[in-house]
């Protein structure tokens, strides 16, 4: 009994030994599946798992790297192609929004374009209509020294003649003096008129200095306040002082009894001083443009007071 006991151990012991040196072998043939030697062991030990573990799909590692490397570039591709459309869809939306972006850059441009003209087109039609005005009060600045000349012309003709005719040498030469002063005067006035600056004016409106305020608008009407200082005044003064000059020659022939025409002399007298005298007030105009205008203002603002308590 203890023998069979002892035999059965045994058994027992060397089956399990093969059964786990069965299963080594099998891990050994499952990772090298193509080796020959392995198999040929296997059928050496008539090993009953072979059968098991060779009826299994022979692949080798390299094929299954190919396999799998397959399905990587089978699933990239179809990544791809789902991504075309996904691009081409994309590509499309870019052209459209650079189309909106063209159409509305163009329409922007238009549009400019039409404001610009627009803009034109009213600028064209306000200095139309600013011309017109000029032109209009032009004409109208025109028609108002004509009369106003016309007028001054007759009136002091008359009196100068009249005057000077019924006076005696010496009357009529100090009329001859005052008309040349007057001209002289007047022409100094025409030029501080254009020559003044504004600014001091204001400077002295803003402290209620008596006289600015007219002086002000003097200068901002400079071109007509010189125009009938220097070109209406000075002009009749220049035909009146020719005139009397005249009245003069004749007194003076009459007078001492001279064979020779005393008039030529007297003219170019009379030229001369009325030129050089406006030459002389020229300068002082220009360096004395804002007393003198501001004591023009002073005398428009004494007449004004003077009209308002009338």
């Amino acid at each position: 009994m203890g023998k069979l006991k002892i035999s059965s151990f045994v058994n027992s012991g060397v089956q399990l030994g093969t059964f786990l040196f069965e299963t080594l072998l099998c891990k050994v043939l499952l990772a090298n599946k193509n080796n020959r030697n392995f198999i040929l062991i296997f059928k050496f030990l008539k090993i009953n798992k072979l059968d098991i573990i060779m009826s299994q799909k022979e692949t080798s590692p390299i094929g299954q790297n190919e396999e799998e490397r397959i399905g990587i570039k089978l699933k990239e591709n179809t990544k791809k192609e789902k991504a075309k459309p996904r691009k081409e869809a994309e590509k499309t939306r870019q052209e459209m929004k650079k189309a909106v972006r063209q159409e509305n850059a163009k329409t922007e441009k238009e549009n400019e374009k039409e404001i610009e003209e627009v803009k034109e087109k009213m600028e064209q039609k306000k200095r139309t209509k600013e011309k017109e005005k000029k032109n209009d009060e032009n004409i109208k600045w025109f028609v108002e020294v004509f009369i106003m000349t016309f007028i001054l012309s007759i009136v002091f003709s008359y009196i100068s003649t009249n005057g000077v005719s019924n006076l005696s040498l010496v009357p009529a030469i100090l009329i001859l003096v005052a008309v040349i002063l007057v001209g002289i005067i007047f022409d100094i006035i025409g030029v501080a008129v254009t020559v003044a600056n504004e600014n001091e004016f204001h400077a002295k409106a803003t402290k209620k200095v008596k006289g600015s305020k007219d002086s002000i608008k003097l200068i901002r009407n400079a071109p007509r306040v010189a125009n009938i200082c220097a070109d209406v005044i000075g002009d009749i003064c220049g035909v009146l002082s020719g005139a009397i000059s005249a009245l003069i020659a004749v007194k003076i022939t009459n007078q001492f009894g001279l064979n020779f025409d005393v008039q030529f002399l007297l003219s170019a007298l009379v030229s001369a001083l009325t030129v050089g005298g406006k030459a002389l007030g020229k300068t002082v105009a220009n360096n004395n443009s804002t007393k003198i205008v501001h004591a023009v203002g002073m005398l428009f603002n004494k007449f004004s007071r003077e009209k308002q308590k009338s």
